[in-house]
């Protein structure tokens, strides 16, 4: 029994330990990446680790185009937030493997960096205008649900960083916030 054990779990460590080559080979462009970042952190100095590293982060930034082409092109600002996320992340991993990338990528990344930018801003004004108009619905129908989802909106808003952008944000929450307060009174 304890021999199977063994076995099976040197088996899985086997595969689960595959060679960036053999990964980037198979399409696995993360597991690639992330294989030769780390042979290469380890100060293993080889050719391949940095050439795979290279056409496997050439392949996630075609893959993060390709994707993010069509979710910006959406009319849901879920899909702009998921194209934010993936930007953030293509320029973390740049971030941990820029030492040893070809500078060919220092462009594409600095454009990715400002497309970022435009479209957080672009996020965080969509959300304020959504926030205020469920205000707006509040205020003419005194529902407190509509004052309620402009508080949950607002704090999108927060949570994206909207407050050097819109300095009357904890205003504009507190006013949600109490006016989407139900009070219960009992006798």
């Amino acid at each position: 029994m304890k021999n199977k054990l063994l076995t099976s779990f040197f088996i899985l460590i086997l595969f689960s330990c595959a060679s960036p080559q053999k990964n980037f080979k198979k399409g696995n462009y993360e597991k690639a990446f992330n294989a030769a970042l780390k042979n290469l952190e380890k100060g293993k100095k080889d050719r391949k680790d940095k050439q795979i590293l290279n056409k496997s982060f050439n392949e996630l930034v075609k893959r993060y185009q390709s994707e993010n082409q069509d979710l910006m092109t959406s009319d849901f600002i879920e899909d702009w937030e998921e194209a934010y996320r993936n930007g953030e992340d293509i320029i973390v991993q740049y971030d941990e493997a820029k030492r040893f990338l070809d500078q060919e990528f220092d462009a594409s990344i600095f454009k990715i960096g400002n497309e970022n930018d435009t479209l957080l801003d672009d996020i965080v004004s969509n959300y304020w205008s959504l926030a205020n108009e469920s205000m707006a619905m509040y205020s003419e129908s005194d529902d407190k649900s509509s004052a309620q989802e402009a508080y949950r909106i607002y704090q999108k808003v927060e949570g994206y960083g909207g407050r050097s952008k819109y300095p009357k944000l904890d205003d504009s929450m507190e006013t949600a916030l109490n006016a989407g307060t139900i009070h219960i009174v009992v006798e």
